[in-house]
């Protein structure tokens, strides 16, 4: 009778488990993906192979009954759950939480790219988890990236305890083959039968430095080479390669002497993990593109959204919008214009606040400080001006010997660049200001520093926030890095074959993005112009900007101004185009200009957007909660 019962409760436990798809096998096991149809909530079910007694004996089923005994005790976010066991035939079925992918994966994907928010991320839950483990003496014996699982909202949990041991008797001798190879500590390189912590910490050091480089660290094909490639790294990292604080975090790690290496508990206390920038949320976390937002497939289209959406119409310029900017705060947004006037207006509600008058010319550039105390525009009238927000009123200008065509505060807004075009036998220059100084009735003033521009003229330009250094866009596609304590050349990279129309920052300063005539956008590493993503279009890029809270970019362009036939805007692509910053593939549209777009914005906040077209008009438009809530499939 007991009999029957307890065969009647096997087959019920797996009935309960739906199968779903297959998700892998290894000599001992099998992974399957299914259903609890109690619950209806997505599970994992590794079918463990016990084997014959034979087998047995020869211990195949000690890291199932181990994996079993630790999980049953062990409860913590970043550790593996094991929800149900039960054993049929020969078998014995584990039920854990379900995981969209692991570590290795979201590494070698070309795709994502890993921030130090990111990676900060990573590491703080793994630390979490493996402290938990350690207060309870357990050492896991087997970190490595394959281990760490990811679901799909960024929550990661150390899996695979099928080499984990209590640790802490004196007298307990332990086999040193544990850990794979590539992450094994020194000392059981050395064939150490007593370790503690130490070797956890080491791996976790090794996967740090892998989420840094893309590669494992110490990929030694013998133990006897896994030395040689541990002694050959040690000293290669410098602080002009990896922060401060994060080498000390692996320097704390990767350390040869296991006695001196540090615990989980006091990483957590070295400073990276409370420097800026603070760890990505877990939602926010990238993920491969065949898991990303498979819970979401039923919502409706983001595109349609993105189309619905109604926006504000700001009219009041007479010509071709050149530019739009926000302020800090996203209260006010300016704009610049053909017409030779440059307009602050309320972004909320479209309500023009005033008109900054003076220039003669084509207003091509403006800024304003964080203060929302200056405004800057310079123009095709040879003059570059400095306004009083509040009054309107024409505080500074400067007589150029050509077009200005580019202006920028610098973080203090104590300083100002600008830069002029090449014009008869006048060279286009770079010129840096003291903001401070500058008198609206002299019409000149001697710069701190002036930079003859070598080659193609100067389209864009960038001030990085510690004001040390600029990067400038060209005619010719090339992209510069200048030095403004030696007034020198710094870097270039020429990833464009055009015209560089627009350059804005991603908003901690680390990324840029281009806009090209190319009929390309594209994103650079700030500090080594590293080109990462590309977003191709039909049609000429005039202005790109990245959203300050979500992966996305938008561009903006069409046709040049010179080039337009018609105003037809399926026939000349006057739209906005959005595309996912990781992914580099466009989600949505939203049309609505009769010429090409010149300049696009993001709202601080992110809840919004700006254009400005060629049609002279401004258009705000406001996202809904769903644009928010979207996540997509990719």
């Amino acid at each position: 009778m007991s009999y029957l019962l307890f065969s009647n409760s096997m087959e019920n436990k797996i009935k309960r488990y739906e199968k779903i798809e297959f998700l892998g096998e290894g000599q001992f096991a099998t992974v399957y993906k299914a259903r609890d149809v109690e619950t209806d909530n997505i599970v994992a079910v590794k079918k463990i192979k016990i084997g014959t007694r034979e087998e047995a004996q020869d211990g195949i089923n000690r890291t199932a009954l181990r994996e079993i005994k630790l999980l049953q005790e062990l409860h913590h976010k970043n550790l593996i759950g094991l929800l149900d066991v039960f054993g049929h035939m020969s078998n014995v079925s584990l039920v854990f939480d379900f995981m969209n992918t692991d570590l290795e994966n979201i590494i070698k994907d070309n795709s994502i790219i890993l921030t130090t928010a990111n990676i900060k991320s990573y590491i703080l839950q793994t630390l979490l988890g493996l402290e938990y483990l350690h207060l309870n003496w357990i050492l896991h014996r087997d970190l490595k990236p394959n281990n760490l699982l990811v679901n799909s909202s960024g929550v990661l949990k150390i899996g695979d305890f099928g080499l984990a041991k209590l640790y802490g008797s004196p007298n307990r001798v332990n086999t040193h083959q544990v850990v794979t190879r590539w992450y094994r500590a020194p000392e059981l390189l050395f064939g150490a039968k007593q370790y503690s912590t130490g070797i956890d910490m080491w791996a976790v050091g090794c996967i740090l430095a892998e989420l840094l480089l893309r590669v494992p660290l110490f990929p030694g094909e013998s133990d006897l080479d896994q030395l040689t490639k541990i002694f050959g790294v040690f000293g290669n990292p410098t602080e002009e390669t990896w922060p401060d604080d994060l080498l000390e975090l692996i320097e704390s790690l990767l350390v040869l002497n296991p006695i001196k290496r540090k615990e989980c508990a006091e990483c957590l206390q070295l400073p990276f993990f409370s420097n800026k920038p603070p760890p990505t949320l877990g939602s926010k976390l990238p993920l491969p593109k065949n898991i990303r937002n498979a819970k979401d497939l039923e919502k409706p289209s983001l595109k349609r959204k993105l189309l619905d959406a109604k926006p504000l119409m700001l009219h009041g310029h007479e010509r071709a919008i050149t530019q739009i900017k926000y302020n800090r705060e996203g209260d006010l947004l300016f704009s610049a214009s053909k017409d030779n006037k440059p307009n602050v207006w309320y972004s909320l509600n479209g309500e023009r606040l005033g008109t900054f008058n003076g220039h003669q010319g084509a207003v091509w550039c403006i800024d304003v400080d964080w203060t929302t105390t200056k405004f800057m525009s310079g123009a095709g009238d040879n003059t570059f001006k400095l306004w009083d927000c509040e009054t309107g009123k024409e505080i500074g200008n400067i007589n150029t010997a050509s077009s200005v065509r580019t202006c920028l505060f610098s973080y203090s807004a104590n300083m100002a660049v600008y830069t002029t075009d090449k014009a008869m036998k006048q060279p286009c220059e770079m010129f840096i200001i003291d903001t401070r100084t500058i008198d609206e009735s002299i019409g000149h003033q001697d710069p701190i520093l002036r930079i003859p521009i070598k080659g193609a003229r100067v389209s864009s330009i960038l001030w990085d926030n510690l004001d040390e250094v600029i990067i400038t866009g060209h005619e010719n596609g090339a992209i510069t890095q200048w030095d403004l304590k030696m007034g020198k050349e710094i870097l270039s990279v020429k990833e464009h074959e055009n015209l560089i129309n627009d350059m804005q920052w991603n908003k901690d300063g680390t990324m840029f993005i281009t806009a090209s005539k190319d009929h390309t956008a594209k994103l650079f590493d700030a500090e080594d112009l590293l080109l990462l993503k590309s977003y191709k279009t039909e049609r000429p890029v005039n202005s790109a900007a990245i959203s300050p809270i979500m992966e996305h970019v938008v561009v903006g362009g069409g046709q040049d101004a010179m080039d337009v036939t018609t105003t037809s805007t399926r026939i000349g692509k006057f739209d906005s185009r959005f595309f996912h910053m990781v992914f580099e593939e466009e989600f949505g549209r939203v049309k609505g200009h009769f010429g090409p777009i010149n300049s696009v914005a993001f709202h601080p906040d992110g809840k919004s957007y700006s254009s400005g077209g060629e049609d002279g008009y401004v258009r705000v438009h406001t996202f809904d909660s769903s644009y928010f809530e979207y996540n997509f499939d990719y």
